[in-house]
């Protein structure tokens, strides 16, 4: 029992710092998706994954402004922003 306690952390650090090294929303978001799901008790996991979605909707405030969509992206942003609060 106790191996699989350590190595759920472990799978769940490696996603975590996978999550942290890549450079695309999309891989950091499913790499800390990931590590919550081997972990969901851990706080700094749901921290960054804030911390990620609040980038994003920065980026998006900044760059698509003029997009068809915007709003609609907005939303979605603002949505996965405060579920993973």
């Amino acid at each position: 029992m106790l191996v699989y306690i350590f190595t759920i952390k472990v799978v769940s650090i490696v996603y975590f710092t996978k999550a942290t090294e890549t450079s695309t929303f999309e891989m950091s978001q499913n790499y800390l998706q990931h590590a919550i799901q081997f972990q969901n008790k851990n706080d700094n996991y749901y921290r960054t994954l804030s911390m990620l979605y609040t980038n994003k909707l920065n980026s998006t405030l900044i760059n698509e402004k003029d997009t068809p969509n915007f709003q609609n992206n907005i939303q979605s942003l603002l949505n996965s922003a405060q579920s993973s609060s």
